[in-house]
């Protein structure tokens, strides 16, 4: 009969053995070593540290981290375009955004091609690319700035004593030199009415004005272009408002729009750059008169 084979004996002193565990992502790293399982905001960290630092490492998190947060930001810029119109200050505030991040994403996109033994001059070309295309679009911005200005288009025009009477101007406004809404065969114009209609709207106080279904019946102009007061309109009453050309038409006529095709006379009579509501006496003061030979009372 054979014996059980004898208990194992185990040394006090010695615990049994254990698995080993797998150790835990680094809680912290030298800014040029990869940092495995980095969360957001200590990537955000780094990829301000790293400012212009193109060498050493990035972890896989560390840039996906960073990518995100720059475009959570350019998504913000965005939103924030479509709440405001101050065009200037979204302008202003996306181009620095884009300043100050070029450099860092451009440092931590080396970094991570440096963990994935790659080389950063891969990002030459896309790089060279962008850079290539911003100063291709800069360039005729910048070539429109010098030779557009006001200022300096007014020094190319020549100057007379006298303006010319240029022959052929008719003031008909069904066949004339220039056409009103209802004669100009182009249904983006609508009628003489709507055209007049849409002014009142633009240029009256809107809290003063009364509308049927956009036809205006009463309204108050603030501030008259023309003599600086306030001035009413009352639809088939007494009324103080005219429909005034800044540019008088036969001005225009015999400044060059003689030399136009018609259709781009019947543009400028209603373009309503062209057009504003008035007081009648500085409209009758105007007349057909040219800047040098009458100027409103408020210039």
């Amino acid at each position: 009969m054979s014996m059980p084979d004898p208990m194992p004996s185990y040394d006090a002193q010695t615990p049994p053995a254990t698995p080993p565990h797998p150790a835990p992502y680094a809680a912290s790293a030298p800014e040029d070593a990869p940092l495995p399982g980095c969360g957001f905001a200590r990537a955000v960290t780094r990829y301000w540290h790293g400012y212009v630092r193109f060498h050493g490492r990035a972890s896989r998190g560390e840039y996906w981290w960073a990518v995100l947060f720059v475009a959570i930001v350019n998504v913000a810029l965005n939103l924030l375009a479509s709440l405001t119109d101050d065009a200037p200050l979204i302008g202003f505030l996306s181009f620095a955004w884009g300043a100050a991040t070029i450099l860092p994403s451009l440092a931590v996109s080396v970094r991570r091609l440096h963990d994935a033994n790659g080389s950063g001059l891969f990002l030459l070309l896309p790089y060279g690319l962008i850079l290539v295309g911003m100063l291709l679009a800069a360039a005729p911005m910048a070539q429109a700035d010098e030779s557009d200005l006001a200022v300096d288009v007014l020094d190319t025009l020549a100057v007379t004593d006298t303006q010319a009477d240029v022959p052929g101007y008719d003031n008909n406004q069904s066949s004339g030199s220039f056409r009103f809404p209802e004669d100009v065969n182009d249904d983006a114009y609508g009628s003489k009415a709507d055209m007049w209609d849409v002014i009142y709207m633009r240029d009256f106080d809107p809290a003063t004005i009364r509308s049927d279904d956009g036809d205006v019946s009463y309204g108050v102009l603030r501030n008259d272009p023309y003599s600086g007061k306030d001035v009413t309109y009352e639809k088939g009453g007494a009324s103080d408002i005219d429909i005034e050309h800044v540019v008088a038409r036969s001005e225009a006529w015999d400044s060059g729009a003689s030399e136009w095709t018609q259709a781009q006379r019947d543009a400028f009579a209603n373009d309503p750059l062209e057009i504003l509501a008035v007081s009648s006496g500085g409209n009758r003061a105007h007349g057909e008169k040219d800047a040098a030979g009458w100027l409103p009372a408020s210039a």
